[in-house]
């Protein structure tokens, strides 16, 4: 990173960066090797350590098809974003002022009806304290849940 003054390297802030967002940016590599990136809701978890990002999708589609192809994925969050100008002394400014996070590891899809409803739950409880559907719903046929497990994790931020 260029700009070391603005990196986050403190676990805790990220994570506490991870709950300020609501959504974040998915980004792939399709069959025919473009990039692909799609804006998603998220959940998160930490396992053993290791932390775990929970997205859900339908089950067919070009997000999907770049995911069996290619499960390696990064996730992009932002925050606090405001453009800001002014002076300093006589000096004018212009700058961004911001909260990032990037996540970059391996995608697993959860293939139970009980994983899929685990997963679920963690995503949701960001949004609502309304539990997932049950295991015996047939809405799990209908819907996909994937978790990228994070191999590599960086912050930045540029704040007053």
């Amino acid at each position: 990173m260029r700009r070391k003054d603005r990196e986050v390297l403190d676990f805790a802030e990220l994570c506490r960066m991870l709950d300020q967002a609501r959504y974040g940016h998915l980004s792939l590599v399709d069959p025919e090797g473009h990039p692909y990136g799609v804006t998603l809701n998220f959940g998160w978890e930490l396992q053993a350590g290791q932390l775990l990002l929970y997205f859900h999708a339908a089950t067919e589609g070009r997000k999907l098809d770049c995911l069996r192809h290619r499960p390696e994925a990064w996730f992009f969050v932002e925050s606090d974003c405001r453009y800001e100008e002014g002076f300093r002394g006589a000096q004018r400014y212009w700058t961004t002022r911001y909260r990032s996070v990037a996540a970059g590891g391996t995608v697993e899809f959860l293939e139970s009806p009980e994983e899929k409803r685990a997963g679920l739950a963690i995503l949701l409880r960001r949004f609502t304290d309304d539990p997932p559907p049950p295991p015996d719903n047939p809405v799990w046929n209908a819907v996909s849940v994937f978790r990228l497990r994070v191999h590599e994790l960086t912050g930045k931020r540029n704040l007053p």
